[in-house]
């Protein structure tokens, strides 16, 4: 995939991401997840999946995509889609509650969202691997952490 929007018009002749006057929008690949095509006028991004050791791609994408994962090209496609992705969850975690439930309920709310992918870093004891800070937390400390994080973010 391109890394950069692709038209079959150039911008000065116009276009719309929903066009089906013979244009084809193509957005950006997302560094984790992928495009679908979406017909013969648009592809669409989603978003998610546990990334692969070097944090480019997706290490396998998603038997399912679901609604929530896409990311529309349209506002008005991402104004309704947002609200979804930030409400949190409904019941918050407490002293005395569960966390092994909390977990997989954080888990699975960042999948679902396709927000799943954030949650990777490199674990100390494995550095060629990746886990999830949600489901593996045991494994990192917060100086671990914190060096994984600054050395991803200068890769990106």
């Amino acid at each position: 995939f391109s890394p950069k929007s692709s038209y079959t018009t150039t911008p000065e002749q116009g276009y719309s991401p929903m066009s089906t006057n013979g244009t084809r929008f193509t957005p950006d690949k997302p560094r984790i997840g992928g495009l679908e095509s979406r017909g013969s006028y648009e592809d669409v991004a989603w978003t998610g999946g546990k990334p692969n050791v070097e944090f480019i791609d997706v290490e396998k994408p998603p038997r399912l995509i679901l609604p929530s994962q896409y990311r529309p090209n349209s506002t008005s496609g991402a104004a309704k889609s947002r609200p979804y992705r930030i409400k949190g969850l409904e019941v918050k975690m407490t002293k005395e509650g569960d966390i092994l439930n909390f977990e997989r309920h954080v888990k699975a709310l960042m999948e679902d969202h396709g927000m799943d992918s954030v949650s990777y870093l490199k674990p100390p004891d494995n550095p060629k691997s990746v886990a999830s800070v949600i489901t593996d937390h045991a494994r990192f400390t917060i100086i671990s952490t914190t060096s994984t994080t600054k050395k991803t973010s200068r890769t990106q």
